[in-house]
Order: structure tokens, then sequence, then C-alpha cells
């Protein structure tokens, strides 16, 4: 075997794992955890059970980024339910087709901004759904709304690109409003 054709293959490995690792490595740092497998209705009991409950709908697929339970008709009705702690918010996004089948589910932080009581007057709130790619929700916590703007950076391209400046992530936002949860 000659030195060239050797010198040729390392090079090729090398440039593969390199490429390889440049995009391996956003993907895997931004990466959703796996959602656990949970029965559609454990979801909707969960969210049934939560002081804070809101819902809207979405004529998008709504997966949530993750695998979707079912593909249902639109429009797509979001559920957010939510506990507080102190300034801090836990809870769940749940997306149901137009006949109420959940289709998927995410896991939702946040914190509220000011001191204050939601159900007394609107807080200024921020909230994040874990999904493929982040949600981020900024606006109002209170007792008859959950409204604000959102925003979702996509992770598509290498981080590279985007550190050097020769690209930017696709940007995805728009404005919401949730009203408080018919029973």
């Amino acid at each position: 075997m000659k030195i060239s054709s050797i010198n040729a293959r390392v090079r090729v490995i090398f440039n593969r794992s390199f490429v390889g690792a440049l995009v391996a490595m956003p993907l895997a740092a931004f990466a959703a955890p796996m959602p656990q497998t949970v029965a559609p209705q454990q979801v909707v009991n969960r969210l049934v059970q939560e002081p804070w409950r809101f819902e809207g709908t979405s004529e998008q697929a709504a997966s949530l980024g993750q695998v979707m339970l079912y593909q249902g008709r639109k429009p797509a009705r979001l559920l957010i339910g939510f506990h507080t702690e102190g300034r801090r918010i836990e809870g769940e996004l749940a997306a149901l087709d137009a006949d109420n089948r959940p289709m998927g589910i995410a896991p939702l932080t946040g914190v509220l901004q000011e001191a204050g009581d939601p159900a007394v007057r609107p807080v200024a709130c921020d909230l994040r759904v874990a999904m493929k790619t982040t949600l981020d929700l900024q606006g109002v916590c209170g007792k008859e709304m959950l409204a604000g703007h959102f925003h979702v950076r996509e992770k598509t391209l290498p981080s590279m690109l985007i550190a050097v400046g020769w690209a930017s992530p696709p940007l995805i936002a728009g404005d919401y409003w949730l009203t408080p949860w018919r029973n």
C-alpha cells in the first residue's frame, strides 16, 4: 500500500469524524429527554389536578416536537396545567385533537417575574416548554388569561456556523392567548 493512499484514507476519516462531531454535538446537547410512556388519559387526569389550567386552539400540527401519540383532526386543543411554588412554575402542556384525544405532551417550567399572586392580578411570567426545540413564552399569568409572546429557535444548523456569524438559527415567533380551562 502506498503512503499517499494511506494519507488519503486518514484525511477522509478525519474529515468525516470532524463533520460528524460538529453536527452531532449540537444536536445531542439540545435534544429533549425522551418522554416516558404514559397513557393519554393519565396525562389529562394529571392536568385536571393542577390549580392553574388554561386552554387554547392551534391550526398547526401540535406534535410538541415529539413523537405524536395520535394523528388527530384539527384544530388541535392545547391544554396547560401548572402549579406555583413561590415564584417557580411547574406543569405540563398537552395537545389534544378535535376529538379531545391526546396527541403529545411536554413538561413546562417557568418563573413569575415579580412578587405577587396571579389569582389577584396578572403577573409577568416566563414559561419554557421542553420540546425537541425549546418553546419560550413571555407574557402574563393571571386568573383569567395566560397571554404574551412566544418564540422557538430551531437548532437545525451546526453551532460553528452560528458562532462565527455565517448563519443564524431560524426563528419562529408569534403571540399566544389562552383562557381558563372549561371543566
